[in-house]
């Protein structure tokens, strides 16, 4: 049996026909659950911090504390996780990899040192002279925990560009994985073609 060749678009069709961006109506719910959970979750668990400045105390009782500090600062996980490395070897260790954020968390709950030191270059990092010549201004400068920071998190807007940019790599793979999915399956022929089916 002779297979149909796909018919050849007009540029005019293609403009008329052709999407953008995928979009999985299921992945974009789940996501907005995400980001509105965090979103209350941060407005009141960092309440706290403005009243007593408890950043020690926020990282004991909240498992996610550091993800949400990171969120209100606009600092990225993997610029963290390379400062945090920094400090590892400054303290002789030798590290094979970096710690994620659950890692850095259960350090800081059996070490004090590494609380310390860690709540201190959240708080005002961006003031302490340690820093200064070895992380560069341009990042530096979000490691604070002020009336400006704090003012945040009176602006509901303000504290879900800060969640959704924190989620935008995670999202990205997430929808790049819908869409493989959705032609796979629709189309097992040209997935195989494209190499991401086994014949």
């Amino acid at each position: 049996m002779e297979t149909q060749k796909p018919m050849k678009l007009s540029k005019e069709e293609f403009i008329k026909t052709v999407k953008m961006f995928y979009i999985d109506d299921a992945l974009e719910q789940s996501y907005e659950n995400t980001v509105a959970a965090r979103v209350s979750k941060m407005q009141t668990g960092l309440i706290g911090i403005a009243i007593n400045n408890a950043v020690q105390t926020y990282v004991r009782v909240e498992k996610d504390a550091l993800d949400n500090l990171l969120s209100l600062l606009n600092i990225s996980t993997e610029r963290f996780k390379r400062i945090i490395t920094m400090l590892r070897l400054e303290k002789g260790h030798q590290p094979e990899g970096e710690w994620e954020l659950s890692t850095m968390r259960n350090h800081m709950l059996a070490d004090s040192e590494w609380m310390n030191e860690v709540s201190d270059l959240l708080t005002n990092g961006g003031n302490n002279p340690k820093y200064q010549g070895v992380i560069p201004p341009f990042y530096l400068e979000n490691f604070k925990i002020d009336i400006t920071t704090l003012g945040r998190l009176a602006n509901i807007d303000d504290i879900r560009r800060l969640v959704k940019k924190k989620l935008e790599g995670q999202y990205s793979n997430k929808i790049g994985d819908s869409y493989l999915k959705t032609v796979t399956k629709k189309s097992p022929k040209y997935a195989r073609c494209k190499g991401w089916l086994h014949p």
